[in-house]
């Protein structure tokens, strides 16, 4: 199973891989909110959580790319109107070819991460990660802020969003119950993984109105279970691929 990661290589994310594709980043705006819960209800599945992945390559300018740290601070003051957080401390890492800095910031069940990275050739990203534990209070709220922080750096913002849920085995198998989430928002799978340990289909609907590629199709929806031993199901929803944050 081939896991889509970044073109840059960053870790701290991992995928449930629909085929071999790698994840590019779509556009995405609070508009795939609809679709995306519509799909989601149709598991019967609890929420319990959400995962978003928003980034944008930083333009270099005439007196080269920013300083990782001062990208780190800057989007910290823009999340909390000029007021970050006592006590948070970015941490700084490196190795051959690349170098970053994170702050965490956890309040609430609600972390976000802000991650400045910068590769050998110069290229200088940054990310914003946001995830919830326990349900999915503030996701509109979550999904225009990070944008609005985002923006101001004048790239391009991708966004990667997942629903996130448990619910009891029942009647139906994971396969029927991902083919049902796909289906409530009219998306046909063009690729699936079935094991007994985790069942995975993608799919493309135009509700939603911006995909990835795969295989020459278009991908946009992606629905996954991942049976738990003792009678429950973790449940996912998310475009196009479904991205969480550890």
């Amino acid at each position: 199973m081939r896991m889509p990661r970044r073109r840059w290589g960053r870790a701290g994310l991992w995928a449930l891989a629909v085929g071999g594709m790698t994840w590019l980043g779509v556009s995405t705006t609070a508009t795939v909110l609809a679709p995306l819960k519509t799909a989601f209800a149709a598991t019967g599945a609890r929420p319990a959580g959400f995962s978003l992945d928003a980034w944008e390559a930083l333009p270099g300018g005439r007196g080269g790319p920013p300083g990782l740290g001062a990208v780190v601070q800057t989007t910290l003051a823009r999340l909390y109107h000029g007021h970050p957080p006592a006590g948070v401390v970015p941490v700084r890492r490196g190795g051959a070819g690349w170098a970053s800095v994170t702050a965490t910031v956890a309040a609430a069940g609600l972390t976000t991460r802000v991650i400045a990275e910068r590769l050998s050739d110069g290229r200088t990203y940054l990310v914003v990660d946001r995830s919830l534990a326990g349900g999915w209070t503030g996701l509109p709220e979550s999904l225009a802020v990070v944008s609005r922080v985002l923006a101001p750096w004048g790239g391009h913002v991708f966004l990667n969003l997942t629903l996130e849920g448990r619910r009891r085995a029942g009647r139906s198998g994971p396969e029927a119950v991902a083919r049902r989430a796909l289906a409530a928002v009219g998306a046909r799978p063009v690729s699936d993984l079935v094991r007994p340990d985790l069942v995975s289909l993608a799919g493309y609907t135009p509700l939603i109105g911006a995909s990835d590629r795969l295989h020459g199709r278009r991908v946009d929806l992606q629905a996954a279970i991942v049976p738990d031993p003792g009678g429950e199901w973790q449940v996912y929803v998310g475009t196009p691929l479904i991205t969480i944050t550890y």
